[in-house]
């Protein structure tokens, strides 16, 4: 099967025996047995990268809540075949649930959480050994208290364009280092903050040892691309290319508003003078009519730092942050989206995917 540009296709799979199914009766009495306790979770990737011909439940999700025996057999079972070498395909959470159901698992058992579809790239014979040696220390990352604290985070931030960098205290260096399957760990917040200092409550059990409670105190920054002046732009100005330039901030509030996306600043006037090398923001710009109504728009979604783009025609016109009614070129659906630049939009979360004939253009920068 060949995947191209993350376009999803259904796959199907012919019914013969494969070593697999040899394996079911096995995994059916491994999931009917009584659980440690805690809840038993795979969790989708947003992006994954294979070198096989096959794309292995490990290879896109990570399993909590679960003994290493039961890690093991699911994590080798076949979700579907890999992309070509080079090329990408997203591989959904319904492919995911089918594939554990055909293994005859019981999902009433089982959370599958995590994103809608994950985006699996296939990289080129030379590309693969470094990806290999990167992938195998992110997932031994990923297994550690450190690793499953920073996807905790992750996942509760909305703009996940930069990347998040977490310092601890010296004194938890051997405690951020316990790894699973060995221990697994329930990871709860004690603050609504996704940046800054916050405090977790984190329960730590080994085997079926009774749990023990620890404190943690992680300081959160998000690094961020972001637009700063170029040079001098003097009130009322009406902002070009020329006028940018981008640099690296750290930022530890969700709420700073500060632009990363050039058609959220190209064409929006000065509300007042910018000196060099100031950071852009919302406030610093007097918003212009990005999108007028029955013109073609741009519509983005973001998956897991990958641009997924599809045609759309607005309804409305607008400002910089309006919610619009759009219409999906591809589908003829309607959709609501939030106009982030000019003729751009990014459908409200409410609509869920609505980016049929869509292409993925890559990382962000």
């Amino acid at each position: 099967m060949e995947r191209k540009d993350c376009d999803r296709r259904d796959v199907q799979q012919e019914s013969k025996p494969t070593g697999a199914a040899m394996g079911i009766a096995c995994m059916w009495v491994l999931f009917s047995a009584p659980s440690w306790g805690w809840a038993q979770t795979i969790r989708l990737c947003p992006a994954a990268v294979v070198t096989s011909d096959q794309v292995k439940v490990v290879d896109v999700a990570q399993l909590e809540g679960m003994s290493p025996d039961q890690v093991s057999q699911i994590g080798e079972m076949v979700v579907v075949s890999s992309p070509s070498a080079g090329q990408s395909a997203m591989v959904t959470l319904a492919e995911l649930r089918s594939a554990l159901s055909q293994a005859r698992l019981n999902l009433a058992e089982i959370s599958l959480k995590g994103v809608t579809q994950c985006c699996v790239h296939r990289p080129v014979q030379e590309e693969a050994e470094s990806q290999r040696v990167r992938s195998e220390q992110d997932e031994k990352e990923n297994r550690t208290l450190r690793g499953q604290i920073r996807r905790t985070l992750e996942e509760r931030l909305t703009d996940r364009s930069g990347r998040l960098e977490l310092s601890f205290g010296a004194n938890a260096k051997d405690l951020l280092e316990l790894s699973g399957p060995e221990y697994t760990f329930d990871i709860h917040p004690e603050t609504s903050r996704v940046l800054g200092r916050i405090g977790l409550r984190v329960a730590v059990r080994r085997g079926q040892e009774p749990p023990q409670i620890e404190e943690v105190i992680v300081e959160a920054v998000q690094m961020r691309e972001v637009f700063v002046a170029a040079n001098t732009i003097n009130r009322g100005q009406i902002i070009t290319r020329q006028c940018l330039t981008t640099q690296e901030r750290a930022f530890r509030d969700v709420e700073d508003d500060a632009l990363s996306h050039a058609s959220a600043v190209i064409g929006q006037q000065a509300k007042n003078c910018i000196h060099t090398g100031e950071m852009i923001t919302a406030k610093d710009l007097t918003s212009q009519v990005l999108v007028r109504r029955g013109e073609l728009v741009d519509v983005v979604v973001d998956r897991g730092g990958f641009k997924i783009r599809s045609v759309g025609r607005a309804m409305d016109k607008g400002i910089l942050g309006d919610v619009i009614e759009v219409r999906n070129e591809a589908s003829q659906k309607m959709f609501r989206g939030r106009i982030v630049g000019l003729q751009q939009v990014e459908p409200l979360v409410e609509n869920g995917p609505q980016v049929a004939g869509s292409e993925k253009t890559g990382k962000q920068s």
